[in-house]
Order: C-alpha cells, then sequence, then structure tokens
C-alpha cells in the first residue's frame, strides 16, 4: 500500500508518474531515477492505525474498490506558502472538488471498519483496587493489548474519564528497571484511577517506543557509552518515537469513552488522539520521580521530546506528615492535592528520589519541585521580589501545606532556575521556625542555598 508525494502542485507529468509506478506492468526501467515523485508506505490499517495523509490517500482508494495506492500532494497558495482549511475551503468551491478531513475518514472507518476486537472481561484485584481488564487483539498484526478499567462501564459513555496511554515497557513494568520511568508512570496512573473512582488505562504492547525490545535494549548499550535515549535510537535507524495509538483510540471507542481526562506529560499522545470521535476535556501531569538513574533520561525526553517535564525549577519542598496519615492512599491523596495547588498556580510538580534529596531532607514523606515546563522562566534572583508573581504563588502553597495537610513538619529550598540539587554548595545553611509561622512572613529574606525548616518544636531562628 504506497502513496506517492510530490512537494509541488503536480503537474499532468507527475499524475503520470504517479500512475506508472502504480501499475504492476511498470518495470524499473520504464522510470527515470532519480525523480521528483517520493513513494511512501501506509501504515497497515490505515488511518486507524495512523492519522497520516499518507494512509488516508490509500484508505480513499481502497474503499472506493480500486488498488490500495494513491497521489497526494501539497496544495500552496499564490504567495507559495502551505494552503491551510480555510483556503482548501475555497479552492475546492471554485475547482468543483469534494473535501474530506482525516478526522471525517476516521469517523467513517471507525463505524464501518475496526480491527480491534474485545477478547475477553475479567475482574481484576490488584495493589493499587479493585479493576475489570478488558483483553483485545489487533486482527492485523495479531498483537494482544488491554484495558484496565475502574468505575461503572455505563459512566464511560456520559462522564469525562481519566485515561492513561501506557505502552509495554518489560523492564520497567515488570523488572523495576531504573533507567526509565514508565513502572512508575504506569503506577502513578492506576493511583490517580483508584482515587477518581472512573477511569482507563490502555496497555498497548509497543515495546521501547515502538521498537522492539532487543532494539531498546541495543540503545540502553548505545546509551552505556555516552549517547542518549533519542540519539540511541537515531543510531539504530530509528525516529525518536514511532509509537502510535489508532489501537487505543479504537479500545475507548469500544468502551465508549467519548470524553477525556488524558494522563500524560507528552504533547504528542494528545495530538496522537484527535480525529478518533475523542474529546480530550484536560491534561493531567504525571507526578514521576527523578531519580540518580534517570534524570538525564527525563531531561532528555523534555528537550528532545517535548515531555511537559520541570525545565525551569523554583523551589524543592519536603513534606513530613503525622504517622497515622502516611498510608500510601493517604499520601497520594495528599499528592493529588499539592498537584491542584501547583495546577492553579501555573506551576508543574515534578517528585524527587534522588539520593543527595533524600538525605538532605531527613528522609521527608515527600520531596518534590515546583516549576515549569520550559527553559529559561525565571531569572537567577526572581525570589528577591516579594510582589513577584512565582513568589506569591509558591508563598500561598506553602502556607496551605503548613495549615492544613496533618503536616509535621515542611522544608524548602529555592532555585535560581536550574536544578537545585546540581548546584548545592558543600555545606548548606539551615534556619528553623515553627509552625505555626506562614513561610510567607519570610519573603523578604528569601535566599538560595539556605533549607528554611517549619516543624513543631518551638525552635526559632532570630
Amino acid at each position: 500500500m504506497m502513496a506517492f508525494a510530490s512537494s509541488i502542485i503536480p503537474s499532468i507529468s507527475s499524475w503520470q508518474v504517479g500512475i506508472s509506478l502504480i501499475n504492476p506492468a511498470t518495470i524499473p526501467d520504464d522510470l527515470v531515477r532519480p525523480g521528483h515523485i517520493f513513494p511512501l508506505r501506509a501504515r497497515i490499517g490505515g488511518v486507524l492505525k495512523r492519522a497520516g495523509h499518507t494512509e488516508a490517500g490509500v484508505d480513499l482508494a481502497r474503499l472506493a474498490g480500486l488498488y490500495p495506492a494513491g497521489v497526494i500532494c501539497e496544495i500552496q497558495n499564490p504567495d507559495g506558502s502551505m494552503a491551510r482549511l480555510p483556503q482548501l475551503v475555497k479552492y475546492a468551491q471554485e475547482h468543483n472538488l469534494k473535501l474530506i478531513s482525516i478526522a471525517d475518514l476516521i469517523s467513517y472507518r471507525l463505524k464501518y471498519d475496526r480491527f480491534v476486537y474485545r477478547e475477553s472481561v475479567c475482574k481484576f484485584p490488584s495493589q493499587f483496587g479493585d479493576f475489570q481488564i478488558y483483553a483485545y487483539c489487533n486482527a492485523l498484526d495479531k498483537t494482544e493489548h488491554l484495558a484496565i478499567v475502574k468505575g461503572d462501564p455505563a459512566e464511560l459513555a456520559t462522564k469525562p474519564v481519566l485515561v492513561r496511554m501506557h505502552s509495554e515497557c518489560l523492564t520497567g513494568d515488570a523488572l523495576g528497571s531504573m533507567r526509565c520511568d514508565c513502572r512508575m508512570q504506569l503506577q502513578a496512573a492506576l493511583k490517580m484511577i483508584e482515587a477518581h473512582g472512573l477511569g482507563v488505562v490502555v496497555y498497548l504492547r509497543q515495546e521501547g517506543r515502538g521498537i522492539g525490545l532487543v532494539n531498546k535494549l541495543k540503545a540502553y548499550t548505545l546509551q552505556d557509552m555516552g549517547l542518549d535515549t533519542v540519539e540511541a535510537n537515531e543510531r539504530l535507524g530509528f525516529p525518536a518515537d514511532l509509537r502510535d495509538y489508532g489501537m487505543g483510540a479504537q479500545i475507548l471507542n469500544d468502551l465508549s469513552v467519548k470524553q477525556i481526562r488524558l494522563i500524560t506529560n507528552n504533547p504528542r499522545k494528545i495530538a496522537g488522539l484527535k480525529g478518533y470521535g475523542l474529546e480530550i476535556v484536560d491534561r493531567l501531569p504525571l507526578l514521576i520521580e527523578a531519580t540518580d538513574y534517570n534524570s538525564v533520561y527525563l531531561a532528555t525526553k523534555a528537550k528532545k521530546l517535548g515531555h511537559l517535564l520541570l525545565q525551569t525549577y523554583l523551589i524543592t519542598v519536603a513534606v513530613s506528615w503525622q504517622s497515622e496519615t502516611t498510608s500510601p492512599e493517604a499520601r497520594y491523596e495528599k499528592l493529588d492535592k499539592i498537584r491542584y495547588l501547583a495546577q492553579e498556580n501555573g506551576f508543574l510538580v515534578q517528585e524527587e528520589a534522588r539520593p543527595i534529596a533524600i538525605a538532605l531532607f531527613s528522609n521527608a514523606d515527600l520531596i518534590f519541585h515546583l516549576g515549569f515546563d520550559q527553559i529559561n522562566l525565571a531569572n537567577a534572583y526572581w525570589y528577591q521580589d516579594c510582589e513577584h508573581p512565582y513568589l506569591q504563588g509558591v508563598m500561598g502553597i506553602l502556607d496551605n501545606l503548613v495549615a492544613s495537610l496533618n503536616t509535621s513538619r515542611l522544608e524548602f529550598l529555592i532555585a535560581p532556575g536550574g536544578d537545585p540539587m546540581n548546584s548545592l554548595q558543600i555545606k548548606l545553611d539551615r534556619q528553623n521556625y515553627s509552625l505555626s509561622q506562614k513561610p510567607s512572613a519570610l519573603c523578604n529574606t528569601i535566599e538560595s542555598q539556605i533549607i528554611y525548616s517549619f516543624s513543631r518544636i518551638e525552635t526559632y531562628n532570630n
């Protein structure tokens, strides 16, 4: 199944070349090389596998009962720019052409032409809660996929549903690898859905961002030699990310999900799900712990793959709670409240689990950073202005934590923009205060490289 692309509005010769390429009787000597027509291979499954123009061109030919191939081109405006939808509508009207979108084609195929089928449903009690697990089979390649579902199935069609699209990672999910954050993402998503009471984790069998287990391990070898995760994939001849979410969209359609609150740090997943009859009403970030093993990996995902992870750091916060409230369920409930407090102020939350941080904050129940997913959004001295909106937002969150959540100790370290764990002085000062005092009262004296500690012990620093 092929499509042929021209980078200009095609001339008659372009169409003739495309038709010749499709003709089964054409032999190599019939064609001049190199030429100006570029062959593209459509994914098996068409737009239900990948929502692309190549797949759309082939699908249209197949649905019309023709040979599954086509010629696609980019239509240009008179000034040489690419025509967008308003210009294409006008162009179609002027030339009496039919116009549909890829979303229209996907909707049609979802109604009449599926390739992912439900095979089984059973109860799934787990350490994260009680779920139902649905098994699916891809009729095209015989791969098997799962949906882990929480809540009343009837509500999936009528309410916004928490959804996590999770790609299989044997080394992380099952074996506990510290080189990636996959297991932490899966567990965090299940905890979020259990706490919410309604949601779906779609577990897709596309190991190693789509390159397979063996190739992923080869990429690890290259990373051991100094390459990052993107460079390693590219050295092996693969794109940085080969995953597709058409299978997941079909699974959600089978479950009658219409509106989703997508649990992801990856904006590409948002784009990958659009057009499948799904309305993304919200994006919920995953709170992922940075460790000595995955900190470089997380930074690469943020910088090279566009993941919404911290790149500007404002503050590191460590919280301890009274012993009766430190169960996993209670801890997650508090973590979720912190996420919402951060979201209200436009901040991103990222958990911290590196040994240096754990030692620095004396084994606190939770250590996390607040900041932004873009680089250089704060100057090095942002914290010296009490009227600065970042400082006001941070102090508001700290005051809330001191006054609620059964806090027994709260400590924080201001960051000048970069990762504070990478720029620590040999010896840090520590100033002690009572939890009866609001952190915001210190806004005129806040400095970096000082740990401010608030506890129930009435220790004051004059």
